[in-house]
């Protein structure tokens, strides 16, 4: 299970708006989080105790540079990230750093802080005035998440055999 407070964003959040291009040679410094979204008028928790989920519309995380956006946004403590649709590249270097991306539409459904939680082997979020269904993650990709990452997946893979 996923909990957190939903920070609310609209359709074409490309990658250099989550994490802008200039910034790129701090991105795991201590610094780096207050660059996170900066262009644009949003508050990103960033501490451990006040967890986000970055609920988006279409195409979430598409263009160049995905890797060192999908970094910032596990560095600022966001859990997971609901969108619409996304980046094909940024999807996938999500999985493979552990940052569940899962496909759904939210943004009409929910606000700014609102509290949601999300099941992702039921496929189901429970949100302040109902529920949502999505797909759920097949069991290679939630192996993956629940690992860590798919580095770690792949060390625990060639260890057991």
């Amino acid at each position: 299970m996923i909990k957190g407070k939903v920070i609310l964003l609209g359709d074409n959040i490309r990658a250099n708006i989550i994490y802008p291009d200039k910034y790129h040679s701090e991105v795991e410094s201590a610094g780096a989080v207050g660059h996170l979204f900066e262009d644009l008028d949003v508050t990103v928790p960033g501490k451990p105790d006040d967890p986000g989920i970055v609920v988006a519309g279409e195409n979430f995380g598409g263009g160049a540079d995905c890797g060192q956006a999908v970094d910032a946004l596990l560095a600022a403590g966001v859990l997971c990230v609901v969108a619409r649709s996304y980046g094909r590249n940024f999807y996938r270097k999500a999985i493979n750093e552990a940052l569940p991306a899962v496909v759904a539409d939210l943004v009409d459904r929910v606000h700014d802080g609102d509290e949601i939680e999300i099941d992702l082997r039921l496929g189901k979020i429970a949100l302040p005035n109902g529920e949502c269904d999505f797909e759920p993650f097949p069991a290679f990709l939630q192996k993956v998440v629940d690992c860590g990452g798919l580095m770690q997946y792949v060390k625990n893979e060639i260890s057991i055999k």
